[in-house]
């Protein structure tokens, strides 16, 4: 099927850039992909899959359309280093003439241009459709997606669910036994906005902690059990019984993602 050929030339392409999206398949259906994740984990909770999954296929989207393209001279590089070999046994060749060189790398040099639009054409296409399906599917649960600024937005009607919190909206860290300072408060507040709703709450929280704690954002003196007291309590009540997972345990590569992001204030 095209749609399976075209998903395949996204993957290799993603590859090729050290981009990794796991909510994309060359293999399986949506449906089968998310059963497949579910038996993985069997507490996975579709609306976390597919915000996680928004998260991720809009940052490689985003990361294709940023990449320069190769130029004709960098192709005709990598031409002539990849076939130094072959070109060379066409020299000795007789009637192999320097003309003949140019004209036979500079037709490989138009292939290989082509072939590399027609794969970002392909590419950014399919991103693009698998981004529509996956807001398709969230909307069926009554959360609509808006992309401003290449921020991405979680709402639901007349509610913002997961909307970025700019430092000038709070003042002051209302925490400063939990908190080192207001801009750790901050990113806290912005995971919790992308995990509350999530299955995986005990998982998820002890990443919040672990991570934020390794990276001292929060006070040494916080120990897991007074920041799960804490985390239970009002007005979270993230329920993150009945102790703390170990950080080997509860990250991923898309926990860390998110993270790094907000980190960076680019989410």
């Amino acid at each position: 099927m095209r749609l399976f050929t075209h998903r395949k030339i996204t993957l290799n392409r993603l590859n090729k850039l050290g981009l990794s999206c796991p909510y994309i398949s060359d293999q399986f259906t949506y449906n089968q992909l998310y059963l497949q994740k579910v038996e993985q984990d069997f507490n996975l909770n579709e609306v976390a899959f597919l915000k996680e999954g928004i998260v991720c296929i809009f940052n490689c989207l985003i990361a294709i359309e940023n990449k320069k393209d190769l130029s004709e001279k960098e192709f005709e590089n990598q031409i002539r280093t990849k076939e130094k070999d072959r070109i060379e046994s066409f020299r000795k060749m007789n009637g192999f003439s320097d003309e003949y060189e140019k004209e036979w790398v500079a037709k490989n040099v138009k292939r290989k241009l082509e072939e590399d639009a027609s794969s970002k054409t392909i590419t950014l296409s399919t991103l693009k459709k698998e981004l529509a399906q996956f807001k398709i599917n969230l909307g069926r649960y009554n959360i609509d997606v808006s992309i401003n600024n290449e921020k991405i937005h979680f709402l639901k009607p007349g509610q913002e669910l997961n909307k970025n919190v700019p430092a000038d909206t709070i003042t002051e860290n209302p925490h400063p036994e939990i908190f080192m300072n207001l801009d750790a408060y901050i990113i806290f507040r912005k995971l919790h906005a992308i995990f509350k709703d999530s299955k995986s709450k005990l998982a998820d929280y002890s990443f919040i902690y672990r991570k934020m704690f390794l990276d001292g954002l929060i006070h040494d003196n916080c120990k897991p059990e007074i920041f799960r007291k804490w985390i239970n309590a009002e007005p979270y009540l993230a329920e993150a019984e009945p102790s703390l997972k170990t950080y080997d345990n509860c990250k991923t590569d898309l926990k860390l993602n998110i993270y790094n992001l907000i980190a960076k204030g680019e989410y």
